[in-house]
């Protein structure tokens, strides 16, 4: 018994030395993925101690109602380790979002997080603040869309 309990712990050991685990919903794995090899085409890679969560929160939306509401949001927050970024997802939007809607929201909500972008004035940006405006763009010309997300952060280590 003794000898089993030193192997456990020194199996968790290891475990407690990084700086922050990213814990991904499984439903946004996927996305989150295929964000990585996007970013990889072009040249961005990331830290892999950079810690994120993606999650469903309820974020208030309400599918009845027009306007502008908050679908995804981004808070990113650093200490002595280093940064610990959450996504944020509204699960009533998601339940109700086609799959273009979600993973352009996504992406949207990761170049905030991982990518540091900022909200841009062009509709037919994919970091335009309004879902509703850049879907087209997403649906019609996602490479384009992508390549516009990642270009100026191309050969960098984020």
């Amino acid at each position: 018994m003794k000898g089993t309990f030193i192997f456990v712990f020194s199996l968790l050991l290891p475990s407690c030395a990084q700086p922050h685990p990213n814990h991904i919903n499984p439903i946004f794995a996927p996305i989150y993925i295929q964000f990585q090899h996007d970013a990889a085409a072009i040249g961005v890679h990331f830290d892999a101690d950079r810690s994120l969560t993606i999650q469903f929160a309820n974020l208030g939306y309400n599918p009845k109602t027009t306007g502008a509401e908050i679908v995804g949001e981004c808070q990113s927050q650093s200490d002595n380790r280093g940064y610990n970024n959450t996504i944020s997802i509204d699960p009533v939007f998601w339940d109700n979002a086609t799959v273009d809607e979600q993973w352009l929201l996504v992406y949207h909500e990761l170049g905030h997080c991982v990518l540091g972008a900022g909200h841009t004035a062009n509709p037919d940006d994919i970091m335009y603040p309004d879902i509703g405006v850049n879907i087209s763009v997403w649906h019609n010309e996602h490479w384009k869309s992508i390549d516009g997300l990642f270009r100026s952060y191309e050969g960098r280590l984020l």
